[in-house]
């Protein structure tokens, strides 16, 4: 019984590690991932991962100039597929940019929809 659970809880931890890395790929979304930009506000739609499709991706966002940077991590917790990011007031809507950030730190611009 006590081997038992060792292995078990040793699979528990692989399996949680692998969805707790920030290693979210915008090229592992599907479909892929746009913005929408309203008034004060950006809304980032996630598609799917199809890499660990047990796991959830969990944005987090930094606002940087005129710029929204996007990575994303996984998760076991199920996130919803619109993220918003409310933008300061310094921040003008009309020329704002959407970056996602690769785990080798290549940038992506994020295609933003009307």
């Amino acid at each position: 019984m006590r081997y038992f659970a060792t292995i078990l809880l040793l699979s528990l931890s692989v399996f949680l590690s692998g969805c707790a890395k920030p290693d979210v790929k915008y090229s592992d979304l599907k479909p892929a991932t746009t913005a929408t930009v309203s008034g004060s506000t950006v809304t980032i739609h996630l598609g799917s991962d199809l890499v660990a499709s047990a796991c959830w991706t969990k944005p987090k966002a930094k606002i940087d100039s005129q710029t929204v940077y996007v990575v994303g991590y996984r998760t076991m917790r199920e996130q919803s597929r619109k993220f918003v990011v409310q933008l300061p007031a310094s921040v003008t809507a009309q020329t704002v940019s959407v970056v996602w950030i690769d785990p080798d730190g290549s940038k992506i611009t994020v295609p933003i929809t009307k």
